[in-house]
């Protein structure tokens, strides 16, 4: 594998992990981030309000963790190919090298 690669392989491999990890961390945060509304008294105007506001502060998480998750995806994909296309072009290298012999 070239040696320009691998400093590319290592940080995206890296970056792909913690994306992970940080999306797993934001998931977990849901009972914390959707806890029960506390009824305020008032049941015509701000119970709604309120219960429309916590309804987004959940979605908001959850959008963040899908978010986060397909970007760890996304970098070991890249990840992935890197690795793939270096192995094919050593192949291809080898294969024209042999044909010289």
């Amino acid at each position: 594998m070239s040696a320009g690669y691998q400093v590319i392989l290592g940080d995206l491999a890296a970056a792909a992990r913690t994306f992970t990890t940080e999306s797993q961390e934001v998931a977990d945060l849901k009972s914390s981030m959707n806890p029960p509304m506390a009824e305020t008294g008032d049941s015509a105007e701000l119970d709604p309000v309120l219960s429309g506001l916590l309804l987004s502060f959940s979605a908001l998480q959850a959008g963040l963790a899908r978010k986060l998750s397909a970007h760890a995806q996304a970098l070991q994909n890249c990840h992935d190919n890197y690795v793939s296309t270096d192995a094919d072009v050593e192949r291809l290298f080898n294969t024209v090298l042999g044909s010289y012999s």
